[in-house]
């Protein structure tokens, strides 16, 4: 299984704010949240986003029930 991240952002990361230069981001938060309900998924390639943003994660969020609260 892979899953891709948006440039991570928030504490530890280097970024206190998503950088407007990349198309998506994740909070180091929901970047946790992602890889726990990643343990549970079927294998296939995911994207884990924020919502809104030029990458799509419906899948993601669809096969896992994880939705990004950041």
């Amino acid at each position: 299984m892979i899953v891709r991240f948006g440039p991570l952002y928030g504490p530890s990361t280097g970024a206190d704010e998503p950088n407007p230069l990349y198309d998506a981001h994740l909070h180091i938060a929901d970047a946790v949240a992602a890889l726990v309900a990643a343990l549970s998924a079927p294998s296939g390639l995911y994207n884990a986003v924020r919502d809104s943003e030029r990458v799509w994660n419906a899948r993601f969020k669809r096969v896992t029930g994880w939705t990004p609260c950041l």
